[in-house]
């Protein structure tokens, strides 16, 4: 196998990571992914602390050829001193075109061209293997302990937080600075979508990054996944239901318990609320 000529890229929740070279990988109950004489501490920065989602490869000349999806985080980097086998392809004959002739040495005709019949033999090669020492740098992508997915919640949290504390400083800033309000608005964007991530007792401390119900009407917004957090009244909830599409009417009764869930600090949002709503 060519050394490093493919390259992979990972994926998180919030984005996808500039492509690498690397030598090999695999994935069953975890992912083990290789590197030869490759750069340390580029590949631990590569594959960060956080949680990877899946992974899209390509090949040499940049066009995808695979994608993984799962859900692991970086557990343990070794180096190790190994020996990979490389091919090469030897050249033992070359093609060449032979003329036919029958058993007395005469020339055999093609009667539609009138011309000798040719039989071209491709060209032969023989492949040698070779026994390359290597430095081989080995990533192993396991499924996250309960322990670390609630630290990398927390980790999660505090960047929304500080996100919307850049968000509000920049909202108090902006028509006294040359604030670029496609960024501006692009980084709003990304910490509402974020947002949706977070665990109900989370979600309920961050309520004002939640679209409204009438905004989602107005839209007729469709909820593409259950679980999907809004807010009526200054209450938080979630849908319940994969595909929704919100809309203007009076829910009450049963209705409403397949469709929303409220969330606050007495309802995690395992329990249904009605929702009345014009």
């Amino acid at each position: 196998m060519d050394r490093n000529i493919r390259t992979l890229k990972i994926k998180t929740k919030t984005k996808t990571s500039e492509a690498i070279k690397f030598y090999d990988y695999c994935i069953t109950n975890a992912c083990i992914v290789k590197f030869v004489d490759s750069d340390f501490n580029k590949i631990k920065e590569f594959f960060g602390a956080g949680i990877i989602i899946g992974l899209d490869e390509f090949d040499s000349l940049g066009s995808i050829v695979n994608t993984e999806s799962f859900y692991f985080r970086r557990k343990q980097i070794t180096v190790s001193n190994e020996t990979i086998i490389e091919e090469e392809k030897k050249l033992v004959k070359e093609a060449y075109d032979e003329n036919v002739t029958d058993e007395f040495g005469e020339p055999v005709i093609n009667i539609e061209t009138g011309e000798q019949q040719v039989i071209h033999h491709e060209a032969e090669y023989q492949i040698i293997e070779h026994e390359i020492p290597v430095e081989m740098t080995t990533v192993y992508l396991e499924t996250p302990e309960i322990g670390e997915e609630i630290d990398v919640i927390k980790e999660e949290v505090d960047d929304i937080r500080a996100s919307v504390e850049n968000v509000k400083s920049e909202v108090k800033n902006i028509e006294s600075t040359q604030v670029d309000k496609t960024q501006f608005e692009a980084t709003l964007l990304v910490v509402k979508e974020m947002a949706q991530d977070l665990p109900d007792e989370k979600a309920i401390s961050v309520k004002t990054l939640y679209p409204t119900f009438d905004t989602l009407v107005k839209e007729k917004f469709v909820a593409k996944t259950k679980g999907y957090k809004f807010t009526h009244e200054n209450v938080l909830y979630k849908t319940v239901q994969d595909n929704y599409t919100f809309q203007a009417r009076y829910v009450s009764g049963q209705e409403t318990e397949s469709l929303f869930a409220r969330i606050d600090e007495g309802h995690t949002g395992i329990q249904e609320e009605l929702i009345p709503i014009m």
